[in-house]
């Protein structure tokens, strides 16, 4: 019978924006992407003076960008500039990382996942602005300041 679940392969992929640089990637299950929805989007739904049904919409990009991160890089050479290897478990680690570096490792993740990136941007366009919370050799990775 064939099989519907997920599978522990991997993938690796070399980044182009730090030499020597690459990612082992690994693609969510089905779980992983409902927890991702779910935690990437908090509504909230108040009345008004008049009794009128108000609601907001709030995006959490860097939760779910930590998430993302998280689950998906099973392996890679990234270090900061102390020469620690990043912990992409760690919200301080995925947020100091360039945003040249972290851009292309979340094409990758979202290539690998089927993630369609015109409905991300759908939901960022449908969202008003106001309502968004905003051993090999090893490369450094980290942002200058």
């Amino acid at each position: 019978m064939p099989r519907a679940v997920a599978g522990q392969e991997t993938h690796r992929r070399d980044l182009k924006t730090v030499p020597e640089g690459y990612v082992v990637l690994r693609k969510l299950n089905y779980g992983e992407v409902l927890k991702r929805r779910e935690m990437g989007q908090r509504f909230d739904i108040k009345e008004d003076e008049g009794g009128r049904p108000q609601g907001s919409m709030q995006v959490d990009m860097e939760r779910v960008a930590v998430f993302e991160f998280s689950r998906s890089i099973t392996e890679h050479n990234l270090e900061d500039l102390d020469d620690r290897v990043l912990n992409f478990s760690d919200p301080a680690d995925v947020v100091k990382l360039s945003p040249e570096v972290a851009a292309e490792i979340e094409e990758f993740i979202s290539s690998l996942n089927g993630f369609d990136m015109s409905e991300q941007e759908k939901v960022k366009k449908d969202v008003p602005l106001s309502s968004i919370s905003e051993k090999q050799s090893v490369p450094k990775v980290v942002a200058s300041t």
